[in-house]
């Protein structure tokens, strides 16, 4: 059961985020709001299947957990649409509490995968550390540094790009200014943008997207918590996970496989454009 629900999902996705090129605006839309239903749904549902209880059946937890992941899909959806309204600097001030609208939906995929109760924890990843506030039975904070995020800073830097600081502050992630020798307008990853003195009104909104890509793939981690179990109560192990969060970066895996002739063939660019322009994407 657990096998065809998997390769099931794995196929939804893939026909999602293939090259199927709509011809209007509305029927983008619906593309992109049937991917990002569907990959939380199935995040959710597949990871609170391989957690269910022992005494749960598979397709029960996959089924409720499903739901519980399209519902925090939706309001990620809705987070990336208002993306659009960052396009100007002066409307800087929504960034944060955009950041926040993202992770509440993201909090309900994380619980889901865990086949936890709906609003058993709020996690967040907040200029490189992974936040995570649990509200269960007794009010504690954990906080673990992030991998992903410490590579991408080092990558950054050792490319020439400029800390900025108050635009980093201005909207929640580590901003950067683009090294003038570098061509390319933006850059964006895992809690980093880089962005072009050229062409910052235009690109922000979309580079703002990609952050939001990564934590959307992030939660298959746990769909792996049972596979990993010796390996996670090692010590060595436990000690890394005290302290740093292994947010392995499978969206960056699933970007370099697709369709390279166009930019916007590739679905992750197309579904930053998409929200960062409210408008037909030339694909």
């Amino acid at each position: 059961m657990l096998f065809r629900l998997v390769f099931l999902s794995i196929l939804l996705i893939a026909y999602f985020t293939k090259s199927s090129y709509s011809k209007t605006y509305s029927s983008q839309q619906y593309q992109v709001l049937s991917y990002n239903l569907l990959l939380n749904g199935i995040i959710g549902g597949v990871g609170g299947a391989i957690n269910k209880k022992p005494n749960e059946k598979t397709w029960t937890a996959f089924r409720k957990n499903f739901l519980y992941g399209c519902l925090g899909g939706s309001i990620k959806y809705f987070a990336k649409y208002d993306i659009y309204d960052l396009r100007g600097e002066s409307n800087g001030f929504w960034a944060k509490p955009n950041r926040l609208n993202y992770y509440i939906g993201h909090s309900i995929v994380h619980n889901a995968s865990l086949n936890r109760k709906i609003w058993s924890s709020f996690n967040c990843s907040l200029y490189g550390l992974n936040i995570e506030l649990f509200f269960k039975d007794s009010f504690y904070v954990k906080k673990r540094i992030s991998t992903l995020t410490l590579y991408n800073l080092v990558y950054t830097i050792s490319i020439g790009n400029k800390f900025n600081i108050d635009k980093s502050i201005k909207y929640g992630i580590f901003y950067f200014d683009m090294n003038p020798k570098i061509s390319d307008a933006g850059y964006g990853d895992h809690n980093v943008i880089s962005i072009s003195s050229r062409s910052v009104t235009s690109v922000l909104p979309h580079e703002i997207l990609h952050t939001y890509q990564h934590p959307d793939y992030i939660l298959i981690n746990n769909c792996f918590n049972h596979s990993f179990k010796r390996v996670r109560e090692s010590k060595l192990h436990e000690i890394f996970r005290k302290y740093f969060y292994l947010d392995i970066a499978y969206m960056s895996m699933l970007y370099q496989v697709q369709p390279k002739p166009t930019h916007y063939k590739n679905f992750y660019e197309f579904e930053a454009q998409h929200f960062a322009t409210r408008s037909l994407v030339n694909r």
